[in-house]
């Protein structure tokens, strides 16, 4: 059950787009390259025919005209309207983007980033690309590969058919209590 805090969505993200829509966001703890990708990826898109959106744009960025902006919005929400994301490698993200069913960029970095962009990019539902060799082509794939959302969507169902965490916690305490006896 992705969670990724509370927060106001504006309008125009609890909509679907009227061309494909990639989200871009960046870690929310501070360090070496939660943000690195940023810049490659607004480069990359200029000229994609796409709506782009940067959540929190960190204030020493520049960011293109065309680059829709956002301040802090839960990810829960708004990737369900979104045709791909872009982001740092994160462990919330990732699985955001998992139960929404969307293909998604995911950054190699220290920690668990490296493991998360193995994962996403071998189940076949999103892209693992260091920060130096996202380009347009990469991105343009990440918005129109069938397959990458399909994968992505075969794993929003695997996801969705989990039990949740009332169940699992029922499911504990029975075995817990069993055991007790």
């Amino acid at each position: 059950m992705p969670w990724s805090g509370t927060g106001e969505v504006p309008e125009w993200l609890r909509r679907p787009p009227a061309r494909p829509r990639l989200i871009v966001t960046h870690s929310t703890i501070a360090g070496a390259g939660g943000a690195a990708h940023l810049q490659p990826v607004l480069a990359a898109a200029a000229g994609l025919d796409a709506e782009v959106v940067l959540v929190r744009p960190p204030s020493n960025l520049t960011v293109p005209p065309a680059v829709r902006t956002t301040g802090w919005v839960p990810l829960a929400a708004v990737l369900p309207h979104a045709t791909a994301v872009a982001h740092h490698g994160g462990a919330g993200t990732t699985l955001g983007a998992l139960a929404a069913g969307i293909p998604q960029l995911a950054v190699p970095g220290s920690g668990d980033r490296r493991h998360n962009s193995a994962v996403v990019s071998g189940s076949g539902a999103g892209l693992a690309v260091p920060a130096r060799g996202i380009t347009r082509d990469v991105l343009h794939r990440l918005l129109h590969d069938r397959h990458l959302r399909a994968n992505a969507c075969e794993l929003r169902d695997e996801i969705a058919a989990m039990p949740g965490p009332a169940e699992v916690s029922r499911t504990i305490t029975a075995l817990l209590s069993r055991g007790a006896a």
